[in-house]
């Protein structure tokens, strides 16, 4: 079971992709591991936010998703968290 390694380890974040599901755990006192709805070490980002992006490669160059998420971190950042991942 990985995540009782990271657990073990003291990861403190965890985010895990399964099937087109991505969940983001952050590690207890009692060392385990417990879903959140943002990240710890990003906390403008949500699975949901970073889903959008990773949907836009089968269509886009990858080069160009990179591009349009720095810009919509920037975004973020300039308007204090509150600008939505494209449709």
């Amino acid at each position: 079971n990985r995540m009782s390694i990271y657990a073990t380890l003291g990861v403190p974040e965890v985010w895990r992709l399964d099937e087109r599901m991505l969940t983001f755990h952050v590690l207890g006192a009692k060392r385990t591991y417990s879903a959140v709805s943002h990240s710890l070490s990003f906390p403008l980002v949500t699975p949901a936010d970073l889903m959008k992006f990773l949907a836009l490669r089968t269509s886009e160059e990858e080069n160009s998703v990179v591009r349009q998420f720095r810009e919509w971190i920037r975004q973020r950042l300039a308007a204090g968290g509150q600008t939505s991942p494209p449709p």
